[in-house]
Order: structure tokens, then sequence, then C-alpha cells
């Protein structure tokens, strides 16, 4: 997956954004030449990304350990992809960063809990004008907090919109399956209904009165 971070993409030009998915793509191919099966990419989120699935093909074999084996590889693979993007004003990410992964559970968990709480000193502080950073911190991470959680509130609601899409997608082909079903029953009553039809015409033709030959005629003095 290709991407960059929501702050880059909401102040990036149509140029700039156009011009991520083309040198991705490019980048790609020249890594992975003839082993790229698919591409695709999606807007409708906060960062937009191109997704990517590819065959590691190398020297006609596969080779996922050519290309992604070590800590050192994707180290490099990340520093090139960066410096490709540098000139559209991104940086890399930051090198052996320690931030914990978190389960998904436990991030919800976090969204779900308030920010600590600050010293009424702190308070005292701020209204003397006196500078007080634990309350600037505290409302910066307040503004953050509330603003991730409309985000997952929006992705929860999509989530719960695509199910019930997905509900109806599968309630809507299990009616086609049966209109399928029954316009193929027709269908199979109309060839046999024609066959019959075939069938009879050829008993009549068989059984219709054959005109008398002109010899006959004659012979009977009728002709």
């Amino acid at each position: 997956m290709f991407t960059a971070s929501p702050e880059w993409w909401k102040t990036a030009s149509p140029k700039y954004r156009s011009a991520f998915f083309d040198r991705a793509r490019r980048w790609l191919r020249e890594k992975h030449p003839g082993g790229v099966v698919a591409e695709w990419v999606h807007l409708d989120e906060r960062s937009p990304h191109l997704h990517a699935v590819v065959v590691p093909l190398h020297e006609g074999r596969l080779n996922a350990r050519h290309f992604f084996g070590g800590a050192k590889k994707l180290e490099a693979l990340q520093d090139e992809f960066a410096s490709l993007m540098q000139p559209l004003g991104l940086v890399r990410g930051v090198r052996g960063s320690d931030a914990p992964h978190l389960p998904v559970s436990a991030w919800w968990s976090a969204l779900d809990r308030p920010p600590e709480p600050v010293k009424r000193s702190d308070y005292l502080r701020k209204s003397m004008g006196l500078p007080a950073p634990a309350v600037d911190q505290a409302e910066k991470k307040a503004a953050a907090f509330e603003a991730v959680k409309k985000e997952a509130q929006r992705l929860r609601a999509r989530e719960a919109s695509v199910s019930k899409k997905e509900a109806d997608n599968a309630l809507d082909e299990g009616t086609l399956k049966r209109e399928r079903a029954s316009v193929l029953k027709r269908e199979q009553a109309a060839q046999a209904i024609e066959r019959e039809n075939r069938a009879l015409k050829l008993r009549l033709q068989e059984l219709a009165p054959k005109a008398p030959s002109p010899g006959y005629l004659s012979d009977l003095g009728l002709a």
C-alpha cells in the first residue's frame, strides 16, 4: 500500500496528488517488471492510497526474500520511496520509531477514554496570562481526540452502511438466482414444446395422402 499523511493530502494540489500515484506506479513496475498483478486507488478516506498486488519474481522464480528479506531491505525500500516523493514535499517517516503497535481493541478503547485532567494551578496560570504548557498541551490533545473520535464514528457508520449494503446485495443475489432459475425453466419448457411441434409436423407429413402418379390415373381412364 502506498500513501502519505492526511495532512499532506489535505493541502496537496490535484497535480501533486496525481503525481504521487504516477510516481508510485512507475516505481512499482521498475521494482517488479511483469510481477504487478493488480492495482487500484482508494480516494474515499482521509489518506487516499494505492493498493497493489505483486508476485515477487526474481530471475524467473518466486523469491519474496530478495525484495523484503530483513529489516535492512525494508528500510532501504522506504528510503528509496521517500527520496522519490521528496520533490512533492514529502519526507520520510521517523527512522527506528519506538512507537508501540496497539491491538485494534486497545486502540478503540483509547478513543473512548477522555484526556487526563490538568491541575487547577495550571488553569490559574492560564487565566492570568502566564505560560501554561500543560493546559496548551491538554487543549491540543482534546482537539485531536475529538477529531479522531469523529473520524472513528464516521468509520463505524460507514462500516454499518457497508454491512447493510452487503446484506442487501446478498438478498438481491438470491432474488436474481431464483429469477434465473425460473427463466431457465420456462426456456426449457418452450424448447420442449418446440421439439414436440417439429415431431408432430413430421408425423403429419408422413400420414398425409400422397397424390397418385399420372400413369395410375391413365390406367383408370381418368387421365
